[in-house]
């Protein structure tokens, strides 16, 4: 993959979880907390249960999306907003070094993102990285890689068995 087809993926994606990020923040500044109501529920002890904890429930569930969209904000929305000078200006971070873990999510005909744990040849240091790309990657392959800096998502330029 390009690095061009990797940033428009990149912050298509991040984008979209802004997007569902600020579509709760306005939804619970314009009609506060989400609120169930069971009145279409068939009649079952369950229902009297739910109920009766109506208020728990609601403020439970509000609770947990409230820290899901706050870490998801915190873990992909900040450092992508971080990596925009370094996209704007090209400002990759290039790095050589061999697989020393992978797990991969994708199909054979699809671009696949690789979870890599890379030791640097230089520095000895193991690096986390989420790289896209079409190859094949296993452990003890020599990769070449471009990524954003605060982010550490790439895209694969080259690889070696």
């Amino acid at each position: 993959m390009s690095k061009e087809v990797f940033l428009i993926n990149f912050y298509c994606k991040n984008g979209f979880v802004l997007l569902v990020c600020i579509y709760i923040i306005f939804r619970f500044i314009r009609k506060k907390w989400f609120v169930f109501t069971f009145s279409g529920m068939l009649e079952c002890k369950a229902k009297k249960w739910l109920i009766k904890h109506k208020k728990i429930i609601s403020l439970s569930f509000n609770t947990l999306l409230i820290l899901t969209m706050g870490i998801a904000c915190w873990y992909k929305i900040v450092p992508a907003i971080r990596d925009i000078p370094h996209a704007i200006n090209n400002e990759f971070v290039y790095f050589e070094g061999e697989v020393t873990k992978d797990s991969y999510i994708g199909s054979k005909n699809k671009m696949e993102q690789h979870n890599l744990y890379i030791l640097d040849k230089n520095t000895s240091n193991i690096v986390y990285l989420q790289i896209y790309g079409r190859s094949e990657i296993r452990k003890g392959t020599i990769v070449k890689v471009a990524y954003l800096p605060y982010s550490l998502e790439g895209t694969l330029l080259s690889r070696n068995y």
